[in-house]
């Protein structure tokens, strides 16, 4: 059991603008489970949205809902106030939450100590006027806590304001964690996550076709879409006459982490990252994994110390280039990587991104 570190429960305000289907949202729900344990949790969702993730079910969490359908909404900002007023502290998940919070500790000199925004993403759209807004309002905050190197270095660059960096946990169910195997004559190869743009699917979908083409190949390969998005009903019209790409989408996330641990490599061609959970959760079952160079990838160079030694033991990094991509795919096609020793090194550096130690170290940073 994770206690306070202090020895007596705080009060703490988990602020986010929505609880849609994103790596934030998830590692709120990770995490919830125990830092609820010793303190008393209330979530407030400043907006509401048709998919929404399913928070677990604990013991002292209160989940608020302001139904805000607008950034500007005095109502909605004058009640969150009201009860932010009563919480020890405050961590502010996403633009709305880090707006409103920060606007907060502008104008009230109680919220300034006890705000925490949580930075989740390059954000490599975000606007100029943005930035400007948060380097301004990041002056009156506690702190900021990054996902990433990568995350902070960019948050930095565009506010001048430092953060501490903590890694985003994953929450594998342990009886799949090391459990993906190569025993058939299949290779299966899993995109998993949302079908949307930063996560530029359909460049996954052409590196698999041009997989196709390459010679030499010992097993035939499979493509397994495992989730869903703005891009799905295009993806599947693109890849409807093609029996080797199949779409998978469940309503819990266990059952989508089954799916992914019958594959046997890790397909992500995003154009930027946070801390991908994903990744690090193919990883946690034992998958290979091909990938563009994204966020997070700092944190596996500590780990292993090399881009060779990576992909000695099955972790690709490449560009966002499909003839790279259909390369590295084809040479994972092999049954080498799944050698019980190559497994449990890739399993090995998911090991302290449990959200047993993230949540220690977060209330550490409260003290």
């Amino acid at each position: 059991m994770t206690t306070n570190l202090d020895g007596y429960p705080k009060k703490i305000a988990i602020v986010i603008s929505g609880l849609t289907q994103g790596g934030a949202e998830y590692s709120i729900c990770n995490l919830l489970p125990y830092i609820d344990e010793a303190n008393i949790i209330t979530i407030i969702c400043l907006q509401n949205f048709d998919k929404e993730i399913e928070l677990p079910r604990t013991r002292n969490y209160n989940l608020i809902r302001l139904e805000a359908k607008k950034l500007i909404d005095l109502s909605s900002f004058l009640r969150l106030k009201r009860i932010l007023k009563n919480h020890e502290y405050i961590f502010a998940h996403l633009i709305w939450a880090q707006y409103w919070s920060g606007l907060m500790c502008v104008l009230d000199k109680s919220f300034r100590e006890k705000t925490i925004w949580f930075e989740h993403n390059l954000y490599l759209d975000r606007k100029f006027l943005h930035w400007k807004i948060l380097k301004f309002l990041g002056l009156y905050i506690k702190n900021v806590i990054a996902v990433s190197e990568e995350v902070s270095s960019y948050f930095t660059i565009n506010t001048k304001i430092k953060t501490k960096v903590l890694p985003n946990p994953i929450s594998v169910p342990k009886h799949l964690t090391g459990t993906a195997r190569f025993e058939g004559k299949i290779v299966d190869i899993a995109v998993y996550g949302r079908l949307v743009n930063q996560k530029n699917p359909f460049l996954a979908v052409d590196s698999f076709l041009e997989l196709h083409r390459l010679k030499n190949i010992k097993y035939s390969p499979r493509l397994n879409i495992i989730g869903s998005g703005q891009l799905k009903a295009k993806l599947c019209d693109y890849c409807s006459t093609n029996p080797d790409i199949i779409f998978y989408e469940f309503p819990k996330k266990h059952l989508a982490l089954q799916k992914l641990s019958e594959c046997q490599i890790f397909l992500s061609t995003s154009r930027f990252e946070g801390f991908p959970l994903a990744r690090f959760e193919a990883l946690r079952l034992g998958l290979c994994v091909v990938s563009t160079k994204t966020a997070g990838l700092k944190f596996l160079l500590d780990f292993y110390r090399s881009e060779k030694y990576m992909r000695e033991i099955g972790i690709f990094f490449v560009n966002e280039d499909l003839t790279e991509i259909s390369q590295a795919l084809k040479t994972l096609a092999n049954k080498r990587f799944w050698r019980q020793d190559y497994i449990d090194q890739r399993v090995s550096c998911t090991k302290q991104l449990s959200p047993k130690n993230i949540s220690l170290k977060l209330l550490q940073e409260l003290e």
